[in-house]
């Protein structure tokens, strides 16, 4: 297909835009993810402020008021609709645009039009302000990003994202945007109305049960396999896929304990989606041909034709672009009729955009882009997030959050609500790839436990000392090594260890690095930070994995001065640490000792976070420790210009001459996937690591 060229006239005006996306500046990609659940009320009142002060965006204010009339004319082309109580929620809708409470129910209710319909709104909302970001009055800057979509990925949408996609790719100029958002705005009403319909026409044995389930392992079963097993259940079908290994089911309350029990079995880690009725099915067959027929018939609702489109759009059913049929036929398909591969689609788009230019900005409340692709695409993926809460000026810059950072849940592993605007999160906002820190614990310079160290940056304490004369036999100077003074971060009382309590003779507990002694106290405060000695202590999981980073070993020179003993080879070498840990609490997961240098810690976290989501255990203790015990890596660090010889470390200073030695330990548990019933069980969420590539 050959897609409309735009042709750009400067408005005349002076004032340059802030930023003009061209071909290779902006994004290769928008996309537009799925309905998840009712929108925070926060981000509620964020898209109806923008709404409300964008002169742009009156057309599409103006059909959100007349939504009301519209489902008179639709009731009149399907008399069955007159059952479905969706006019409530559509006045109510009209209201909340003039300023009204707008009580739209909770994501438990029994449909799904809120949902739908807001979700679509709050896309197209975000993009007006993405492009508002962009220019300034008088610069058109969508036939700008248009064009630049052309050679790119295009405007992608998954299920109600599809709308959105084609309102945005249909509009030349920005002052078109919401004339086709109101033609799609109606269509969504339509889809949500018979797919509601439909679910109320069931027996309440029957109801729509919507599920997502996500392979975490490598020999997770293939998408033919699992097509397979399903099918010998009635009334059950995969909706989509959404990623390589993330599919959400549709199936009834009957059949949900069975195909549950089946997929759990098999490994898959499953969780309720906040979708009550049965998109993506066949059933509505009889449904579309009633919608259509209305739009080809009545002139004020004239959806757009395929070459109205300026920039390239999929469809999710196979993954292929649009260039011939029906555009509606399409938008039909991709949101109520047949089941979607979002995974495909985006694997096709990305692969035809050029590997420079895959920058993907994201709209809604979830992370549109599958973990999978995100790890091993090499994109750029943005998300734009529309409300104040997150944004200082909503007049400026747009808050553009990392994938990094996100804390929604995509749509087909979690489907919850975005994150209140306090920052607290409920375990569905996690995405499915996330590991959940539940216990923490630590001894670092000046502060014996993490609070202490909270306390200590908060009051921009600095801890850094000279080295007492004769602390690490630093004073025993070479003949010809000039004199300095010693500068470091030191620990309380390293050499202190209650060996009895860890069961260790005295003779075993002194050949010990005391490095290795304080990890082993350490990981067990952090185990005790978790709860992991609580009631159910016994019947826990042992397949726990032992991560530590490590670098020095410099307590090997103290235990040569002293006969050879069977314990200090064991007590020495920082392989043997995390093991040493793992032997002591009967784990059986990996243990694991690294040495990465300054990284070596978090090197450890990331390799804990990628063996729990592998299944190589169920959780994992990491961090990492030091201790100085010798003389020998000082001096020579010193003399290799490393030590900093005026004291602390100025990182970034154009004062900076080296670091300052330190001693400490720090270990933080990791859990599965908060989202996935673990914190459920009383566990203590301290954070979340959300990606880790």
């Amino acid at each position: 297909m050959k897609y409309t060229t735009m042709h750009y006239s400067s408005s005349g005006h002076s004032t340059q835009p802030r930023c003009q996306p061209d071909a290779s500046t902006g994004p290769s990609s928008l996309i537009f993810g799925s309905q998840a659940g009712l929108p925070s009320r926060a981000i509620l009142q964020t898209t109806r402020d923008d709404l409300r002060s964008r002169p742009c965006l009156t057309p599409l204010r103006d059909a959100i008021r007349d939504l009301h009339y519209f489902w008179q004319r639709l009731i009149k082309s399907d008399s069955n609709l007159d059952l479905v109580h969706e006019n409530r929620f559509l006045r109510s809708l009209g209201l909340w645009i003039d300023g009204g409470d707008g009580e739209f129910g909770t994501s438990s209710d029994s449909t799904d039009m809120p949902a739908f319909v807001l979700t679509f709104i709050l896309h197209i909302v975000q993009y007006v302000e993405y492009l508002t970001s962009l220019t300034v009055a008088g610069d058109d800057v969508q036939h700008r990003t248009l064009q630049g979509l052309q050679g790119g990925g295009g405007v992608q949408g998954f299920c109600v994202g599809f709308l959105s996609a084609v309102a945005i790719s249909a509009s030349a100029k920005q002052d078109e945007i919401a004339l086709n958002a109101a033609q799609c705005l109606r269509l969504a009403v339509c889809i949500a109305a018979h797919v509601d319909k439909d679910r109320g026409r069931t027996a309440s044995s029957e109801k729509s049960i919507c599920f997502s389930a996500h392979g975490q392992r490598q020999d997770v079963m293939d998408r033919p396999s699992v097509v397979s097993l399903l099918s010998s259940f009635s009334d059950t079908y995969i909706a989509g896929f959404f990623d390589a290994h993330s599919f959400t089911i549709t199936t009834t309350s009957t059949m949900y304990p069975h195909v549950t029990q089946v997929l759990l079995a098999r490994g898959f880690v499953l969780k309720t989606v906040p979708v009550r009725g049965r998109f993506h099915s066949l059933v509505h067959a009889e449904a579309a041909n009633k919608i259509a027929a209305l739009f080809n018939v009545d002139e004020r609702s004239q959806f757009p034709r395929i070459d109205q489109l300026h920039a390239p759009v999929r469809s999710a059913v196979d993954g292929m672009v649009i260039d011939r049929g029906s555009l509606l036929q399409h938008a039909l398909e991709n949101t109520l009729l047949e089941p979607l591969d979002w995974h495909r689609l985006l694997t096709n788009t990305f692969d035809d955009s050029e590997h420079a230019r895959r920058n993907v900005i994201g709209f809604g409340v979830t992370n549109p882009v599958p973990p999978s692709l995100r790890r091993t695409m090499e994109l750029g993926v943005t998300r734009f997030e529309s409300w104040i809460s997150m944004q200082p000026n909503p007049l400026t810059q747009p808050q553009l959050q990392g994938v990094g950072e996100v804390s929604a849940s995509e749509h087909a592993t979690s489907g919850g609500n975005d994150s209140s605007p306090s920052g607290r999160h409920a375990p569905e906002d996690f995405p499915p790839h996330s590991v959940a820190i539940v216990g923490m614990a630590g001894r670092f310079p000046g502060a014996e436990t993490p609070e202490e160290l909270w306390k200590l940056m908060a009051d921009g304490t600095s801890t850094v000392e000279a080295v007492p004369a004769g602390k690490y036999g630093l004073d025993s100077q070479f003949d010809d090594e000039p004199r300095r003074q010693w500068w470091g971060n030191l620990l309380r009382n390293p050499e202190c260890f209650d060996h009895e309590f860890f069961k260790k003779s005295p003779r075993e507990a002194q050949a010990w690095d005391p490095q290795q002694r304080i990890a082993l106290e350490v990981a067990y405060q952090a185990l005790e930070s978790s709860g992991y000695f609580g009631t159910a202590a016994a019947s826990r999981d042992r397949d726990y994995g032992c991560f530590i980073g490590a670098v020095m070993n410099n307590y090997y020179d103290n235990v040569s001065c002293h006969r050879p003993t069977a314990y200090a080879t064991l007590g020495t070498s920082r392989c043997f640490i995390s093991g040493a840990i793992s032997h002591f609490f009967g784990w059986t997961g990996p243990a694991i000792s690294m040495d990465t240098a300054c990284s070596s810690s978090l090197v450890a976290i990331n390799a804990a976070c990628k063996a729990i989501m592998a299944g190589e255990c169920s959780r994992a203790i990491a961090g990492g420790t030091n201790v100085i015990t010798s003389p020998y890596d000082y001096r020579n660090l010193a003399a290799a210009g490393f030590l900093s010889p005026t004291g602390q470390c100025k990182p970034f200073d154009a004062d900076a001459d080296g670091y300052c030695g330190w001693s400490g330990r720090s270990q933080i548990i990791g859990n599965r996937n908060p989202g996935r019933g673990q914190c459920s069980r009383g566990d203590r969420g301290l954070g979340s690591q959300p990606e880790f590539q």
